[in-house]
């Protein structure tokens, strides 16, 4: 029999609505009529509430939730979710933190955590979710004993996501400092790989290429978290050491998608979205052990004349979306900008030496043009020396300034 349960919210809302229309009698918690006073004002309560709220009651746990609600569920749990057992819908987070809440809550304890993790199943995958709880315990009518309990949740996984991501930022931000005209751009892709290996969740892998000066091939800098060991020829078909870009063979490198990234008004990245499968099985697990399925190709410089590129794993776990290309984009200007200042520190030192160069030539050449004054010089200074200091046929008073002036001169 369909109850007929009257909510504060007078039909409005789809929970309401549901609620009303669900077959309750096919649960625990029988015909909706029979329920005690105390869980259908609780009920109300929940459905006139904007924050995520839900309650396990009864023998199994039968849960109700409100609209709110809907979106930590997902459309993949949700409408199934209402009146099933809570630990079968969340079944893939059950072992762990919620079975331990669960219990201290039936202990009539009042109990709270603040962003921990769960695994959980939404959007047809395993997603990295974080949530904030509050659990209280419901009483029976008579207050004799935990029949169930009252959940009010808010999911913080953007909060801790973004958290994440700034701490990266800030580190990869720090690691040009002590750069000088020394540093090569093989040095700014290892610190970088450093600086990213503190975030080895949104960025599972990553790798650096850079052109060469001479041969303008790419060449292969540094990586994080690949496996190379015993000379690992299937990774290196992906990602080999030297890419010759005049080269017509139809390497595998071409899966990560850089010749798009050179072509006029080309954007700074572009997302394989579908990685092939006999790649992913050669790459590291992303987090809860997922495969990875998606990574990013940035570009180092502008289109015309790039530094090299970034090669960069994404997150199994979270959807790329904007604010991740963000990230990403972040990331490559960084480098690309350190690249760049890199390559004005040599230039302005090329430009001091080549000064130098000059200066040192210039002393050198009025050095010779002075030596080559004085040996002439030298030749009528000393008839004029012996005239002026000659007592025997002394010079006239007006011959003898002038050649005063003259020796002065000299």
């Amino acid at each position: 029999m369909v109850g007929t349960f009257k909510t504060a919210v007078e039909g409005q809302g789809e929970m309401a609505r549901r609620i009303n229309e669900f077959n309750w009698e096919s649960t625990p918690l029988g015909a909706i009529e029979d329920w005690p006073e105390s869980l259908r004002t609780l009920v109300r309560l929940m459905l006139n509430n904007v924050q995520p709220m839900w309650m396990a009651y009864g023998p199994q746990n039968t849960l109700i939730y409100n609209d709110a609600y809907i979106g930590v569920l997902s459309l993949t749990k949700h409408p199934a979710a209402l009146g099933s057992g809570f630990h079968e819908v969340w079944k893939e987070a059950w072992d762990g933190v919620l079975s331990v809440l669960f219990d201290d809550t039936f202990k009539d304890k009042t109990c709270s955590s603040d962003s921990i993790e769960l695994t959980v199943y939404r959007s047809l995958r395993v997603e990295e979710s974080h949530f904030s709880f509050c659990y209280a315990p419901l009483h029976s009518p008579d207050g004799k004993e935990v029949v169930g309990l009252y959940c009010t949740c808010y999911e913080t996984t953007q909060t801790v996501v973004r958290e994440r991501r700034l701490s990266t930022l800030n580190q990869t931000s720090s690691a040009d400092l002590g750069f000088d005209s020394d540093t090569s751009k093989e040095e700014i892709c290892r610190r970088t790989m450093e600086a990213l290996r503190t975030n080895d969740r949104d960025i599972p892998f990553a790798c650096a290429y850079l052109y060469d000066d001479e041969s303008k091939n790419l060449r292969f800098c540094h990586h994080l978290n690949l496996n190379f060991r015993n000379n690992n020829h299937q990774l290196l078909t992906y990602l080999p050491e030297v890419v010759e870009l005049n080269s017509t063979s139809t390497s595998k490198f071409q899966v990560w998608k850089t010749r798009r990234l050179t072509r006029p008004d080309a954007p700074t990245l572009t997302l394989i979205d579908q990685l092939p499968h006999s790649l992913v099985d050669l790459l590291p697990l992303g987090v809860n052990n997922q495969r990875m399925t998606h990574a990013v190709t940035l570009r180092l410089g502008e289109p015309t004349n790039p530094a090299g590129f970034l090669i960069l794993g994404c997150n199994p776990c979270l959807v790329v979306d904007e604010e991740y290309m963000s990230f990403y984009r972040i990331i490559c200007k960084q480098v690309a900008t350190n690249i760049q200042n890199i390559k004005v520190l040599e230039q302005e030192k090329r430009q001091s030496e080549t000064l130098r160069e000059l200066d040192s030539a210039k002393t050198v050449f009025f050095s010779n043009i002075s030596h080559e004054f004085r040996t002439p010089l030298s030749l009528i200074l000393s008839p004029l020396d012996d005239m002026l200091v000659d007592t025997s046929n002394p010079l006239v008073p007006v011959q003898r300034e002038r050649a005063e002036l003259i020796q002065r001169s000299a």
